[in-house]
C-alpha cells in the first residue's frame, strides 16, 4: 500500500498502473505493479482508497488533531505466499513510461523505457534486485 499526499489526484490507468499528480504540477508519480511469480487477480488488482473509515485508510494528518482525505494506492493479492513487485517512478508530467519483462536463465529481467531512455533491472531467485544496465 502506498500512501500519497492529500494534494495528489490518482488515476488508475490499468490493472497494473496508476498515476498520481498534483493538478498543474510538472511532475507525476507512476505506481506500477509488475506481475512476478503470480498472476494478477481477475479484478481489483489495484485499488485506491481515500477517506475510508472502516478500516481507516486514505488519510493525511497535518497534525495530531487535523486530518484530510488522501489517496492510498493498494496492490492487492490473496493467499499465504504472495509476491508483489512494485515500482514507484517520479517522472516529468509529459514522460511516457513502459516496461517489458523476460526471463534470462534464472533471473527475471524488467526493462523500463522512461522518456525514451532504457534501463534494466534483474531479480534473482533469492529476491535480490540489481541494475543490469
Amino acid at each position: 500500500m502506498w500512501h500519497l499526499p492529500s494534494d495528489q489526484k490518482v488515476t488508475v490507468v490499468s490493472p497494473t498502473a496508476a498515476v498520481a499528480q498534483k493538478p498543474g504540477d510538472r511532475t507525476k508519480t507512476l505506481l506500477l505493479q509488475i506481475p512476478y511469480q503470480q498472476k494478477l487477480p481477475s479484478s481489483g488488482a489495484l485499488t485506491v482508497k481515500q477517506g475510508q473509515t472502516d478500516p481507516v485508510q486514505g488519510w493525511h494528518y497535518d497534525n495530531i488533531f487535523t486530518r484530510e482525505p488522501a489517496p492510498a494506492v493498494s496492490f492487492n493479492r490473496t493467499g499465504t505466499a504472495t509476491t508483489i513487485l512494485s515500482v514507484i517512478a517520479p517522472v516529468s508530467s509529459t514522460a511516457n513510461v513502459s516496461y517489458t519483462t523476460r526471463w534470462s536463465k534464472d533471473t527475471y529481467a524488467v526493462t523500463f523505457t522512461i522518456a525514451g531512455r532504457k534501463t534494466t533491472i534483474g531479480i534473482t531467485p533469492g529476491g535480490a534486485i540489481y541494475r543490469v544496465r
